[in-house]
């Protein structure tokens, strides 16, 4: 027994998502395209002006035996620590997140954060081990 769809595929109005979806599959007209604005890309307009000192810290207690490499940015001064803490977890090639100022990266990697941060202009400083 064959199932019946009736979908019909074609234009529709008013729908961002269909338009973009269409736009990135090369099925639209260059008419209908709407450019979609997103944090993502105020993000990276921002520029990084963070000055002061960055402390480096290396856990595994408390994380069922995972380590986790911790950046402290309450020393540090001034705007863009969002777009920095994107740019630090592309360059380390590491998943993490932001909790308010401290950064947490997955792995060890204190090595590659403490160059990334010195080629920034960033003093560090690691703390413990």
């Amino acid at each position: 027994m064959r199932k019946n769809n009736n979908f019909k595929s074609g234009p529709q109005n008013n729908n961002p998502f269909s338009e973009a979806l269409a736009n990135a599959l090369g099925n639209v007209d260059r008419v209908s395209i709407v450019p979609l604005s997103t944090e993502e890309n105020d993000i990276n307009k921002t520029e990084i002006s963070l000055k002061g000192l960055v402390e480096i810290y290396f856990e595994k207690k408390g994380r069922a035996g995972k380590t986790v490499t911790l950046l402290d940015f309450s020393n540090a001064e001034g705007d863009g620590l969002i777009s920095l803490a994107k740019s630090i977890k592309a360059s380390c090639g590491v998943g993490g997140s932001l909790n308010g100022v401290v950064l947490l990266l997955q792995g060890d990697v204190r090595d590659k954060c403490e160059k990334y941060l010195m080629n920034l202009g960033l003093k560090s400083k690691r703390i413990g081990g």
